[in-house]
């Protein structure tokens, strides 16, 4: 498991194979996404970690319909 993805799991109590959400739109999350990329000094810290399904960070890379200023408030109020 890699170090963010550690960090998460352990921040919220999560064991390997548990259901987790996406935390933008509520289906099964499986990535965990660097809400500041690393390569622009983002760290693998909680407030800069957030969980997202498949579609969801698609969008976000991709800009066209998630904003990454929309998923951090959404991000702050679940911490």
């Amino acid at each position: 498991m890699k170090k963010h993805q550690q960090v998460y799991f352990d921040y919220y109590n999560i064991d390997k194979g548990d259901f987790v959400a996406c935390e933008n739109c509520g289906r099964q999350g499986v990535d965990i996404h660097h809400l500041k990329f690393r390569s622009q000094g983002g760290q693998d810290v909680i407030e800069n970690l957030m969980c997202l399904c498949r579609e969801c960070h698609f969008e976000v890379h991709n800009g066209t319909k998630i904003k990454t200023e929309d998923l951090i408030a959404k991000h702050l109020k679940n911490l």
